[in-house]
């Protein structure tokens, strides 16, 4: 919001929220690798919050949807998508986790790809501590992020970082 007696808002409850059904061929080489390719998929963006939902539905679609006196909270999609996995876990207590996830819709924006990747590095030691290491990088064409100098809103790569400690007993 521009509004400075308001804070930066980021997110509510389902805003967004990301639903992907799909049909397709998974491929797995042993325990280390699957590709799923579906060219039937199906990408449902729900954003229950009014004020994000240009950001996250998109502009036209949203001025389409309030043009027509819809208040357009979800937006479907059909097109294709790839995932692929890799489990690497042959160093005893040791494990790497990646997936990639690449969607693009069947529509005047087919081509514009968004991407999930997701990689999680863990290690156990003495029996009981495991530490591990994540990380989460986005991109969605559909999704404008407001810039720091309040420009107009543009795709941008969304990354998170995540380093976690636990203990565990088994008995």
């Amino acid at each position: 919001p521009t509004d400075p007696n308001r804070p930066n808002l980021i997110s509510r409850f389902l805003s967004p929220s990301y639903t992907d059904i799909s049909v397709g061929i998974d491929w797995k080489y042993k325990n280390l690798f699957s590709l799923y390719i579906s060219p039937v998929a199906g990408r449902i963006t729900s954003c229950t919050d009014t004020t994000l939902n240009i950001n996250y539905l998109g502009e036209r679609y949203v001025e389409k949807k309030l043009a027509e006196g819809v208040n357009p909270t979800v937006k479907a999609e059909f097109g294709a998508s790839l995932k692929a996995t890799v489990m690497y876990s042959e160093i005893e207590n040791f494990k790497i986790i990646s997936n990639v996830t690449l969607f693009t819709p069947y529509n005047k924006n087919f081509g514009n790809i968004d991407v999930d990747w997701d990689l999680s590095v863990s290690y156990q030691f003495l029996k009981v501590l495991n530490v591990s290491v994540g990380t989460q990088l986005k991109y969605y064409d559909s999704v404008m992020i407001q810039g720091k100098n309040d420009d107009k809103p543009t795709q941008h790569v969304q990354f998170k970082a995540v380093l976690g400690l636990g203990i565990g007993y088994s008995f």
